[in-house]
């Protein structure tokens, strides 16, 4: 399958079984339940278009229609970038081509690609998606990802190559939408569907303290997000973007309800034991079960990273199974 990095899988979040995995310069694929196989959904490009559709830079689906799937493609900076909308999993697409300044700027093989979604689509209003660039702030489309223009109002409006990191919508209330700053660092929230923006209160902020070998480097910054049925909002937080030399991170749930936050991250993840360095990036709620969340260990090498996951939503991050994942 693909022959290079798979950043991210993206499951639907109402039909069980249908996943997308997108790469990042390898084009995406849809798991085959039955037949227990990846299907190849690009491999019709032709040379031309090799840098702009093989290189998903995010992949968004509709939560009320699984028929439906986005992908924004465009592998490096300067490459051409595109909306490949398909209303059958896949089968086909229709391609648009995303205007200027944001046209250019996609970069699915460069720094910043685990972290994610970057496109998303609103649940409450399903022509509507929201578009978390590298460089030129927060974009909306309101057809269907045909056209775009820049939502004015959110706070950030140009970054550095990494840029926005994230957009997340809660899809159990409606207005609710949270965007997450690799640049800069910071969580932004909104609470009526991105007409005004803040960040959120009490996140977690400030650089990294010393921990074992680990460095204080660098600012906390949001890398992946995703939220239950409950109203608690996971977060993974790193000290840079990824795919390399991630040194610190964490892992913390935001109580939207009570408006606090707390500290789980899984004990002895990041320790001199474990050579010292790394964080996380990819976390994930079961769709069915709330208190389910699994969370991944991120650049950690020595001596391998780590998947941990909990049943009970991790009331203060001491109840983590955890099993080694493989190279």
């Amino acid at each position: 399958m693909a022959g290079g990095y798979i950043p991210n899988i993206v499951a639907h979040p109402t039909e069980p079984g249908l996943f997308y995995a997108k790469t990042d310069m390898g084009g995406v694929y849809r798991w085959e339940a039955p037949q227990r196989r990846w299907t190849q959904l690009l491999d019709f490009t032709d040379a031309d278009h090799y840098t702009s559709w093989l290189g998903p830079e995010s992949i968004a689906l509709d939560p009320t229609d699984p028929n439906k799937l986005y992908i924004a493609a465009g592998m490096y900076n300067g490459s051409q970038g595109y909306i490949l909308y398909s209303n059958n999993r896949g089968a086909s697409f229709q391609f648009y081509a995303l205007p200027s300044p944001i046209a250019t700027t996609l970069g699915s093989n460069t720094n910043g690609r685990a972290e994610g979604e970057r496109l998303a689509v609103n649940p409450f209003k399903t022509d509507e998606l929201f578009f978390a660039t590298r460089r030129n702030g927060l974009w909306k489309s309101e057809d269907g990802g045909r056209s775009w223009t820049q939502a004015t109002t959110f706070p950030v409006q140009s970054t550095t190559e990494a840029g926005l990191g994230f957009v997340l919508f809660d899809r159990f209330t409606r207005g609710r939408v949270y965007v997450g700053d690799l640049a800069d660092g910071g969580l932004y929230q909104s609470t009526d569907g991105g007409a005004t923006w803040a960040l959120t209160p009490g996140q977690p902020s400030g650089k990294f303290a010393v921990a074992g070998k680990r460095k204080p480097d660098a600012t906390r910054k949001p890398q992946k997000a995703a939220i239950n049925s409950k109203g608690i909002l996971y977060l993974t937080i790193g000290d840079q973007a990824g795919p390399n030399v991630m040194l610190n991170g964490e892992v913390w749930k935001y109580d939207t309800n009570a408006q606090s936050w707390t500290d789980i991250t899984p004990p002895g993840a990041l320790t001199v034991s474990t050579g010292g360095r790394g964080g996380f990036v990819g976390i994930d709620v079961d769709a069915q079960k709330p208190d389910t969340v699994v969370v991944a260990t991120f650049d950690r090498w020595e001596p391998i990273d780590t998947i941990y996951l909990s049943r009970d939503a991790a009331p203060r991050g001491k109840t983590w199974d955890g099993w080694r994942s493989t190279r």
